[in-house]
């Protein structure tokens, strides 16, 4: 049943459109994602549908009392406010009681802490448990999983999975849509087109339509041109079978014969060339214009090979922060060429590891040997490598690359014309990461460190950058809670966690199945463990016990012996 339908909406800013002829429905209880380019109006449409903003033209309707729960990408929070606080005025019922929202998500050991206090997620976390308590019937999620780690994007996938409400999802996440969204809608400038099934499909979907459409399009091309030289030729012997009337109609003088064949014959020729020229207008009015790609990121390197063995080597690195230990001992190396995903939850010291590589920060003890004639370029999440006192280009070319170069690099980024003077001051955070990726490009490194790399970026842009790094013949550090970007991009995982740095030669989809096969064959012999020591206290039981005096107890536990018997052997057997 649906919940509520858009029907042409339309939205203007500053007399210019942001999109129109926008239709959309979703059904009560459905999970969608709305994706499209940065800049298209994704969260604009949110605003109206939320009822935040009205649209410019076009019609909204629910088809039943709908409470909306909207959830943007700024936590507004009163930072005076703790958390606790904040649940209890969330309340909208006798439903739902707020010391349970302190349980389901997580709070209850910060009951009493300041909003100001907690980090990015368990801000977007606190706004989730508020919406859960406002029971609302519709969610609006706007880039949910920003400043999530990976136990709190594992956390919010089971939620909404889990939650019978609808949901419409705005997020650059394509591991969380795969997961979350059972339907994707492609905001455009001129409507919405809508694909079955999850982010994967989608893709798979388009990819199969572009194809579709350029076979199309260069089929009707062939078509067009065979048309187009059928009517030269047609007209050619219509302009023959004119001359050959006028040149029997000179030599048969009265006699009309001749020259009334060709007159007829040329008239036929004129009527089929009519006909085929109409058929040729209707044909170009009808075809489909030649598909195009997304105006994405069109990247390359300029690569300086590594030519030892090692890049870098860690010996019992530690380093604490206020007796507080963030690295215990970690032992690693990496080889030229390899990738490593660098992952863990936030606070694990992820950002610290690179930071002590770049040499920024101080070990407390061990060892950490960098190849001197390595060159290492540095990507942070802030992009503080960008002087906001020049220019686009003149920060570009402060790095010794030529003009040329550097407007040909910034034009692949969309970045053209006069707006390569634009001061860097002014420049948004898309704007300045794609102003610093432009530098790693061109600076010949040998090893790439990327601290969360894909923030700012669109879907199509961080597809662009990830076939970019896939293609980079250096080493790459990266830390991304982008895990579709961490799957494609890197061929080994480092994992942070309490201190300490386990390392998996492979993907990072790849080291979860690990992690899980570990996990089950943990728990099997701990559920094996707990069943033993319950069967050595049944057999005291019934050892203690008189049968005959007994008999149904006896029973009863001999039965759960047995039982248990048979679920240690079943776990032997595995």
């Amino acid at each position: 049943m649906p919940l509520f339908s858009a029907q042409n909406l339309a939205q203007t800013k500053d007399g210019h459109d942001i999109f129109k002829n926008v239709s959309l429905e979703l059904e009560s209880g459905e999970k969608a994602a709305l994706v499209g380019p940065n800049g298209i109006g994704k969260t604009t449409l949110l605003r109206i549908i939320a009822g935040i903003d009205p649209p410019a033209s076009g019609k909204l309707q629910f088809f039943q009392p709908v409470k909306i729960g909207y959830l943007d990408q700024y936590s507004r929070f009163d930072t005076d406010s703790d958390v606790q606080t904040i649940l209890k005025s969330a309340v909208s019922d006798l439903n739902h009681d707020w010391r349970e929202a302190l349980s389901r998500f997580n709070f209850t050991a910060q009951a009493d802490q300041k909003v100001s206090l907690l980090s990015g997620g368990e801000k977007t976390r606190l706004q989730l448990a508020r919406l859960w308590l406002q029971d609302c019937d519709l969610l609006l999620l706007d880039e949910p999983t920003n400043h999530l780690d990976l136990a709190q994007l594992a956390w919010l996938e089971r939620y909404l999975n889990e939650y019978p409400v609808t949901v419409l999802i705005v997020s650059h996440d394509r591991y969380f849509l795969d997961r979350v969204a059972g339907r994707i809608m492609e905001l455009g400038k001129t409507g919405i087109t809508t694909y079955p099934g999850n982010y994967s499909a989608y893709k798979k979907a388009k990819e199969v339509k572009f194809a579709q459409d350029l076979k199309t399009y260069y089929d009707q091309e062939k078509q067009a041109r065979k048309i187009e030289q059928a009517i030269q030729k047609l007209t050619s012997w219509e302009g023959k079978a004119h001359r050959e009337s006028r040149k029997k109609a000179n030599a048969d003088g009265p006699s009309m014969g001749g020259k009334e064949y060709y007159r007829v014959k040329a008239k036929k020729l004129a009527k089929r060339v009519k006909n085929t020229v109409k058929r040729l207008e209707r044909m170009k009015e009808e075809r489909i214009a030649k598909p195009k790609q997304g105006p994405g990121i069109n990247l390359s390197f300029q690569e300086h090979r590594h030519g030892g063995s090692r890049l870098l080597t860690a010996a019992g690195v530690t380093k604490s922060y206020g007796g507080r230990v963030i690295l215990d001992r970690l032992h690693f190396y990496l080889r030229p060429g390899e990738k490593a995903a660098l992952i863990g939850n936030n606070g694990a010291g992820k950002t610290t590891l690179l930071r002590l590589i770049l040499n920024q920060e101080l070990i407390d003890q061990g060892e950490l040997w960098i190849s001197p004639a390595a060159k290492i370029g540095y990507l942070d999440q802030e992009i503080q490598s960008i002087d906001n006192r020049r220019t686009i280009l003149e920060e570009v070319t402060r790095t010794g690359c030529q003009p040329a170069l550097a407007r040909q690099m910034l034009a692949g980024l969309l970045i053209r014309g006069d707006a390569v003077f634009k001061p860097c001051s002014v420049l948004s955070m898309g704007e300045r990461v794609r102003v610093a990726l432009v530098k790693l490009l061109i600076g010949r490194y040998d090893l790439l460190l990327l601290d969360e790399p894909t923030n700012f970026l669109d879907l199509e842009s961080r597809e662009k950058f990830e076939e970019a790094l896939q293609a980079f013949e250096g080493a790459l550090i990266v830390v991304s809670h982008d895990r579709y970007f961490l799957d494609r991009v890197c061929n080994t995982t480092w994992y942070l966690e309490n201190g300490t740095l386990t390392t998996y030669p492979g993907t990072f989809s790849e080291f979860q199945t690990a992690q899980s096969k570990t996990q089950k064959g943990i728990d099997s012999q701990e559920e094996k463990i707990r069943l033993e020591l319950r069967l050595a206290q049944l057999e005291g039981e019934l050892s203690r016990l008189n049968r005959e005096q007994n008999e149904a107890e006896y029973r009863m536990l001999e039965e759960e012996y047995f039982q248990i018997a048979a679920l240690i052997k079943k776990l032997a057997d595995k």
